[in-house]
């Protein structure tokens, strides 16, 4: 016996949606996935380059997602300090990302080509 030939363009019975449409994976495609492990790999080496108060103290608050509260409860210090290195921390991040995007063969950070998944 013969199995139905179906077209992936062909309307499915709700009226709306191809059977094509209903292949497609929801999920995020290969390269979103490489450019996030890549802007992973460039913070991991950002936070590396600065001070490990600083590294830290970013790292809980965003990463971890302490209030700022919790984040100086933990480290011991006042709210204000914690609030001073998180900005110092993202503008040494925000510049390292500038430089590496202006020059992405800095220091191997992205390989030869520029990017780990070209």
């Amino acid at each position: 016996m013969r199995r139905a030939i179906v077209s992936l363009d062909e309307t499915l019975e709700d009226g709306r949606a191809t059977f094509a449409d209903s292949l497609m994976d929801s999920g995020p495609n290969p390269e979103t996935i490489c450019s996030q492990m890549e802007t992973k790999e460039l913070l991991r080496n950002a936070l590396s380059q600065i001070s490990p108060k600083l590294s830290l103290a970013l790292h809980m608050r965003e990463i971890s997602g302490l209030s700022t509260r919790e984040t100086a409860e933990e480290l011991n210090i006042n709210i204000s300090a914690v609030k001073s290195r998180v900005k110092r921390a993202r503008t040494a991040v925000g510049l390292y990302f500038y430089k590496v995007k202006l020059d992405p063969s800095e220091k191997g950070v992205l390989g030869d080509k520029g990017s780990y998944c070209a």
